[in-house]
């Protein structure tokens, strides 16, 4: 295994690569219970959603960000034509359309899909990729009340009840809209979800109290330790495995034309 040269906390994790496809598919037995995200830049992006990187560009609090936005998006919304809106209160189906639609939120892609993660993880990729595997299990923080009720009520208290935001606990929820779209629901999307929007993603992935944190373990060198003796790790593919990956993927009909349904889904599928 390679070193990991990030200095970064939340990259000082249990990380493995596979020379062969067969090994990947033999891992894969180990995976129930796991949610995947694929991405670029194994050493140099970490989990960070679109309304952090926004927060950095615009030079403004995040929650600031998102409270103007999703009221903003709630008001004009209805202009568009679009048949069926979420109801006003639930701050989860809006999130996830303001996601579907580019919008920067505090929502985070992940799939239960091992073999969807892979596609992002190389899809037009120019460098080494990554994919970010979390046990579901492990994202069940210990929240005192109001904070372990109903997930779409804290996120309704934080947008709009405005809470002090050094109230917010820091934490991830997992969750995923009761009404999905189509492509949430082709690529096995879910959502993770942090509730502290003044640190960073990993900042609350950390402090679920459930081994996320610790670094890496020196003791994890096997296959099969990577899901039994850990919570979080990555999956590190190289370059040069992707033009074989991408055949394989093709065979499975996980393309492009798949996963966006529509012309853009189509056009973008001859780039595979």
């Amino acid at each position: 295994m390679p070193p990991d040269p990030a200095s970064s906390p939340i990259f000082k994790l249990p990380h493995i690569t596979f020379p062969t496809w067969h090994e990947i598919i033999t891992f894969l037995g180990d995976t129930d219970g796991w949610i995947f995200r694929g991405q670029e830049d194994y050493a140099e992006h970490p989990l960070q959603t679109s309304l952090e990187r926004a927060a950095a560009l615009l030079k403004e609090d995040a929650l600031t960000i998102e409270r103007r936005i999703l009221r903003d998006f709630k008001r004009r919304a209805f202009l568009s034509g679009e048949p069926f809106l979420p109801l006003n209160d639930d701050i989860l189906q809006w999130l996830a359309l303001l996601q579907h639609h580019g919008a920067p939120t505090r929502l985070l892609d992940f799939s239960h899909s091992f073999y969807v993660a892979l596609f992002f993880a190389i899809n037009r990729m120019e460098r080494d990729s990554v994919i970010w595997c979390i046990r579901t299990s492990a994202l069940s923080p210990r929240l005192a009340s109001p904070w372990s009720g109903d997930k779409n009520h804290v996120l309704k208290m934080i947008l709009e009840d405005e809470p002090a935001p050094s109230n917010v606990p820091f934490a991830v929820m997992k969750d995923e809209p009761f009404h999905l779209n189509r492509r949430l629901a082709l690529q096995q999307g879910c959502f993770l979800i942090p509730l502290n929007t003044s640190g960073t993603f990993g900042d609350n992935l950390k402090s679920n109290e459930t081994g996320l944190g610790l670094g890496h373990d020196p003791w994890i060198k096997t296959l099969p330790d990577f899901t039994a003796k850990t919570n979080v790790f990555k999956i590190l593919i190289p370059l040069n495995q992707h033009a074989g990956i991408r055949k394989q993927l093709r065979k499975m009909n996980l393309t492009s034309e798949h996963l966006f349904p529509g012309l853009d889904g189509i056009a973008s599928s001859y780039w595979q």
